[in-house]
């Protein structure tokens, strides 16, 4: 009920557990009057900073800071808010994440890739040809989880019916092979 309650303050759009520090980290609001959290799992606030723009997702890195994605930015904070760091992206970030120290995972809508970035920024690895992803998590078997638009509906189709127009695909570690589809309904 704890985490219920610091959930239900924040209203996020995104959250993020890391399972390295056992934190969950929620985000959430418009562009200019964000807000991120990072609470513990029984739902104790920890540290928590409003008037951040949110757009992407955030990251616990080691010692507590926190990197945030803000269109084509990943600020870095401290424990205060404070920015104390900023690294450029290709193109706007709409999911960003930890995967393990010094690697973050991010999905890049506009461009329709899936991206790997080190602690600096640096890019680790790469994989195009998603159709607008906007959230993709790395699995236990190291296959990915990606949510993309799923291709236009044939017009009395059942997908049409359905009228979901979103998908889930499983695919290869490297993003090449599609392993699964799901249309949700």
């Amino acid at each position: 009920l704890k985490i219920a309650a610091s959930m239900a303050a924040i209203r996020p759009d995104h959250i993020s557990f890391d399972a390295a520090t056992g934190f969950i980290v929620a985000s959430g609001g418009g562009h200019e009057d964000g807000r991120v959290s990072v609470i513990t799992n029984d739902g104790t606030e920890l540290w928590s900073a409003s008037g951040i723009p949110m757009d992407g997702g955030t990251a616990i890195m080691p010692g507590g800071r926190l990197l945030v994605a803000i269109g084509r930015e990943v600020e870095e904070l401290d424990l205060r808010g404070d920015r104390v760091g900023v690294w450029q992206l290709p193109s706007r970030a709409f999911f960003f994440h930890r995967l393990r120290e010094g690697r973050y995972l991010c999905a890049h809508p506009d461009g329709g890739s899936l991206a790997e970035y080190g602690t600096g920024g640096e890019l680790l690895w790469q994989v195009d040809g998603f159709n607008h992803p906007s959230w993709v998590e790395r699995l236990q078997n190291g296959n990915l989880l990606v949510v993309v638009v799923a291709d236009k509906p044939k017009e009395g189709s059942e997908q049409q019916a359905r009228g979901g127009n979103m998908e889930v695909i499983e695919t290869s570690p490297d993003g090449k092979v599609i392993i699964s589809r799901i249309h949700p309904r």
